[in-house]
């Protein structure tokens, strides 16, 4: 039986999304139940009092090409372990979609049952890279600018510019900014800026793990930001991995860095003719041009 979610199945779905998700993810997902689940609507697939199938969806601000676009985003999906039958699963996603299909030009996913996704147009658009930068790679050394004080307003302002050198990116509210402060803190993350004559040029949010940092993500202005910031990292560890998105050509910079790449990011276009009609392009368009990594918007 389908059912929308309510308040009462929490527990329930925090414990699928637990099993359905990498381990890596645990921490996040621990934090957006306890903190964001009023946010989310979705769809249960029952059985008696199980839970065999699920969804979570939120509504999402992203803009394409200088336009704003109200969009439907698939955070959490999966089956329970006892249950094998896809069927159950793809009933809750062609549930969801039949109400996108009235309300949003675009639904996003991240990429974690792209074969099942594929069968309903979802097509991959953006990945990310992980590069692994060492101290010798590095051959600035100047942190001059660069400190942990920052304010909130300032650090939307550096995304919004930002996000103007690419195709596409969600739109980032105050409130968004609120929640991340919550979130940097709940993951024992840090965050440092980088100030050129009282103006910010970019910040960075990096988690310490062991003799190394992660640079979870990095919003910069210019190269010199990029590399002040990321010179500030490499004084107290070994090494920092840094995650960008995949259109970002920050190793053109270190010579012979180790670079992985990730795919994260699924659109199906809901209405085509509108879609090419307000874009004046194919939806083949989408596909290779710009997305900006997100620090929190992977669900």
């Amino acid at each position: 039986m389908l059912r929308n979610i309510i308040g009462s199945d929490r527990a329930k779905l925090r414990e699928l999304s637990l099993e359905n998700y990498p381990v890596n993810q645990k921490k996040i997902i621990n934090y957006l139940f306890d903190n964001n689940y009023e946010d989310y609507a979705g769809i249960i697939n029952e059985n008696y009092d199980n839970i065999a199938a699920f969804a979570l969806e939120r509504k999402g601000n992203f803009k394409y090409r200088n336009k704003l676009i109200n969009c439907g985003i698939i955070s959490f999906m999966g089956m329970h372990k006892d249950y094998h039958n896809e069927v159950l699963l793809e009933n809750v996603i062609e549930k969801i979609l039949f109400r996108h299909d009235k309300k949003y030009l675009l639904t996003l996913t991240n990429t974690y049952q792209p074969n099942l996704l594929e069968k309903y147009g979802f097509k991959t658009i953006g990945y990310y890279k992980t590069l692994k930068i060492m101290r010798e790679d590095l051959q600035l050394d100047d942190i001059n600018g660069v400190s942990n004080k920052y304010q909130i307003r300032e650090l939307k302002k550096c995304y919004e510019k930002f996000s103007k050198a690419f195709q596409g990116s969600y739109v980032r509210s105050d409130l968004y900014y609120d929640n991340l402060m919550r979130l940097i803190s709940d993951q024992h993350d840090h965050i440092i800026t980088y100030y050129e004559n009282g103006e910010i040029k970019g910040y960075a949010i990096y988690h310490i793990n062991g003799n190394y940092a992660q640079i979870k993500e990095i919003i910069y202005l210019d190269s010199l930001s990029l590399c002040k910031m990321i010179c500030y990292c490499l004084r107290n560890f070994d090494y920092v991995e840094v995650k960008v998105s995949g259109y970002e050509k920050i190793e053109r910079i270190f010579k012979d860095i180790q670079v992985t790449k990730q795919n994260y990011l699924m659109v199906r276009i809901n209405d085509e003719s509108l879609f090419k009609n307000y874009f004046e392009l194919s939806d083949e368009a989408l596909i290779n041009k710009g997305f900006v990594f997100n620090y929190k918007e992977q669900f």
